[in-house]
């Protein structure tokens, strides 16, 4: 059976001072931490609306848009200022799926019941399905270096009418086991909410594993997108940049694609594989 055409839509936020890591001083109350934080789930949550009226199929957002800032800006502790399993912003995001018929993957910082009474804190996609229910919580794998976060253990991939979908979060695409393990779990495109986007690793996970690749950024507090870092991107089987958004606009980057392109792709880079060689 032929797969559908995905008409894709990437949320690229403008991040606010939450966001603002270069500052070594405390900058701001826990109160207006928490205010930042909501209104970054508003400019998110307006932006998956606005992909949605275009009749994006697929919507992706950056990662963690609900980040409360460090604990050295405000003094405030990550697990008292994230939302557990009951917080309405999970049903909200949900409703967004339903109301166009996407399929949705936010990233947001949350916090769950561990087995021994803890509750620790995950750098988390929520992925809907277009009938609103939720797929699948994934964690991220490879905490950076400064997360106070669980790193997950699992990789994930689901099947849709445009093909099978891959995710993983930001620091997870710098280690090329990540995009290697996803292609081999069946990915046609792996969808990245990210804050840190980098065009070199990324061209280069689509081209290795002959996949798309799709990628929604963040804009950085008080400056453009600069440096070795790249706007949000849709990417082909080819290492080809299909599709950029700007480097200093919040705004929906919309991209149609069909999965169906990257088979020939995956045969040249998978099918000669050695595993039993391999480390």
């Amino acid at each position: 059976m032929q797969k559908e055409k995905l008409k894709l839509g990437l949320i690229q936020t403008k991040q606010n001072r939450n966001y603002d890591f270069h500052d070594t001083e405390p900058m701001e109350t826990i109160e207006e931490a928490l205010e930042n934080q909501k209104a970054m789930i508003e400019q998110t949550t307006r932006l998956m609306e606005e992909a949605g009226r275009q009749g994006c199929k697929l919507i992706v957002t950056p990662e963690a848009v609900n980040f409360p800032g460090l604990k050295r800006f405000h003094g405030g502790n990550l697990p008292d200022m994230v939302p557990d399993e009951r917080d309405p912003l999970w049903d909200r995001w949900g409703k967004i799926a339903e109301q166009y018929g996407a399929y949705v993957v936010a990233g947001a910082y949350n916090k769950r019941n561990g087995e021994s009474g803890s509750c620790p804190c995950f750098n988390s996609a929520f992925i809907y399905a277009p009938d609103g229910h939720r797929i699948h919580v994934y964690d991220k794998v490879h905490a950076g270096r400064d997360e106070s976060i669980e790193p997950g253990d699992h990789f994930f991939v689901w099947d849709t009418p445009f093909g099978t979908i891959g995710v993983c979060i930001c620091w997870d695409m710098q280690f090329p086991e990540t995009a290697r393990t996803l292609a081999l779990m069946g990915a046609e495109l792996i969808v990245v909410p990210t804050w840190g986007w980098e065009h070199l690793y990324a061209q280069a996970r689509a081209y290795e594993n002959g996949i798309f690749v799709a990628a929604a950024m963040g804009i950085p507090y008080e400056k453009p997108i600069s440096g070795v870092r790249s706007p949000s991107q849709v990417i082909g089987p080819n290492g080809a940049v299909l599709a950029e958004a700007s480097r200093d606009q919040a705004e929906v980057l919309v991209c149609e694609i069909s999965l169906e392109e990257c088979k020939s792709f995956r045969e040249i880079r998978l099918g000669d594989r050695r595993p039993k060689l391999y480390l």
